[in-house]
């Protein structure tokens, strides 16, 4: 299983299955757990008025709901000093995991994943982009292979991922399917 029961989502790749159409779909397949400092990245892109904006008011709704739950982060100064060489939010998401027992987190950021890698593997963390929440949505048939293609497609082209890693690395889990 590409997905555990319980995950660590950044700000990218909750936008990304947001417009995907796939966000409710996978917090029911999931826990999603989210630190402060992605609710705050959140409330930031939901100001702006595109499709990236209207997706993160899309997550907000679903934070609201308690269908996405908001986890403070309680080493703090450990946080501070251990940034892992990328922004809070994602240092703050790997922190997460690691105090609740969390073995995914999922980002879409190919810079901090590429950052977060090594301290992420040696606490037992491995991470994954958004595209493997669709593949696993095919793979226990909640969408179809057909459905999940559509959806990676329309990231890849909303995110601006044609050409890149994460496009790539999407075609990769739903051929895994």
């Amino acid at each position: 299983m590409l997905l555990a029961a319980r995950v660590v989502a950044d700000t990218s790749a909750l936008v990304s299955l947001a417009l995907a159409g796939l966000l409710e779909k996978s917090a029911e397949t999931a826990e999603i757990l989210i630190p402060p400092e992605v609710l705050a990245e959140l409330r930031q892109v939901a100001s702006f008025k595109d499709e990236e904006g209207a997706a993160a008011k899309a997550v907000l709704q679903l934070v609201s709901a308690d269908k996405i739950l908001v986890r403070r982060v309680k080493g703090r100064e450990r946080l501070r000093r251990s940034i892992y060489r990328t922004d809070l939010g994602e240092a703050a998401c790997l922190q997460l995991c690691v105090e609740n027992g969390v073995s995914l987190l999922v980002c879409d950021d190919i810079d901090a994943s590429y950052r977060l890698e090594a301290p992420a593997l040696a606490k037992g963390i491995r991470l994954r982009i958004s595209a493997a929440f669709v593949a696993e949505l095919a793979r226990t048939g909640k969408l179809s292979k057909k459905q999940a293609m559509a959806a990676i497609r329309r990231m890849n082209k909303l995110r601006h991922w044609e050409g890149g890693a994460l496009e790539t690395l999407a075609e990769k889990y739903l051929n895994a399917v």
